[in-house]
C-alpha cells in the first residue's frame, strides 16, 4: 500500500506540460508584421517625396 501512495505523490509533483502554441497567436503576429511593413513603406515614401519636393 505504501508503494502506491509514493507513486501517487511522485505523479502529483511532476511539472505540468508546456503550453502548446496557438494558431491565433501566429496569425496575429503575421498581421502585426504586415502593418509594420506598410507603415515603414508609407514613411519611406513620405521621406523621399519630401526630399524630392523640397530638396
Amino acid at each position: 500500500m505504501s508503494t502506491n501512495s509514493s507513486t501517487h505523490e511522485n505523479a502529483s509533483t511532476q511539472s505540468p506540460a508546456p503550453p502548446t502554441p496557438r494558431s491565433s497567436g501566429i496569425v496575429a503576429a503575421s498581421t502585426d508584421i504586415r502593418k509594420r511593413q506598410v507603415a515603414i513603406g508609407v514613411g519611406n515614401f513620405m521621406e523621399w517625396f519630401d526630399f524630392a519636393v523640397y530638396g
